[in-house]
């Protein structure tokens, strides 16, 4: 596959992340000689004005957000279609920091989730509801500082036409039980999720591992938090 080279005034340097919503570019701003992230949406934005408001809108509101773990948004453009963000580059992010399963030390993992919860109360002071808290969207600088990531995209993507029909959003391993009904969702939402997250940085794995959507949600709304194992060392 022939990796993008340019967008807009950004010469593309490197893909360094893909998934569901999107691809993750680290780029240089050609105007102010400066490295930036780029999220491409795959999503298109062509015969999609409600998709495409929604986006402008989350974008207003995430770029408005001014704390230290929160990423800083620089841009929002669309080029042919597609949509793109610009964001600050942040090199590593909390996902990376899983292999094979195991745990990150509990000090670690405490530390993570309190810079967490700092951005989170920032944004949610200032009306902002990320609704998919997960490893992806905790970025990580070079000194360790967790930045909160994708503010608004899982909103905006439940506009678009072709989500119209489920109205989920978030991922379901993390999802609070009234994200998967569509239902209104506030603050608290991203809270739980970090709940889930802040188990899985304690555990090596998320509490829940239902074989599927539909297990997933009954374990979320019904099944207690499995206890952490002894042997981790986990103190109460």
């Amino acid at each position: 596959i022939q990796m993008l080279q340019r967008i807009g005034r950004y010469e593309i340097l490197e893909r360094i992340a893909a998934g569901g919503q999107g691809t993750v570019y680290r780029a240089r701003d050609t105007s102010l000689d400066r490295v930036v992230a780029i999220k491409v949406l795959d999503q298109p934005v062509t015969d999609d004005p409600q998709y495409l408001n929604a986006l402008q809108r989350e974008f207003r509101l995430a770029a408005s957000l001014d704390h230290p773990n929160v990423i800083t948004v620089y841009d929002f453009q669309v080029e042919d279609g597609t949509a793109y963000i610009v964001m600050e580059y942040v090199p590593d992010s909390l996902n990376r920091q899983f292999r094979a399963e195991q745990p990150l030390p509990y000090q670690r993992a405490v530390e993570v989730a309190i810079e967490v919860c700092r951005g989170l109360a920032h944004a949610h002071q200032n009306g902002a509801v990320h609704r998919d808290i997960k490893p992806q969207n905790i970025l990580l600088t070079g000194e360790g500082t967790a930045k909160v990531s994708d503010f608004g995209i899982a909103r905006a993507l439940a506009s678009s036409i072709q989500s119209r029909t489920t109205r989920t959003m978030g991922t379901s391993w993390y999802m609070s039980p009234e994200q998967w009904g569509g239902s209104r969702v506030d603050g608290r939402a991203d809270l739980y999720s970090l709940g889930i997250l802040l188990y899985e940085m304690l555990s090596g794995l998320p509490p829940f591992q239902g074989e599927s959507m539909e297990a997933l949600f009954v374990q979320h709304r019904e099944s207690p938090v499995p206890t952490l194992p002894r042997n981790l060392g986990v103190p109460a």
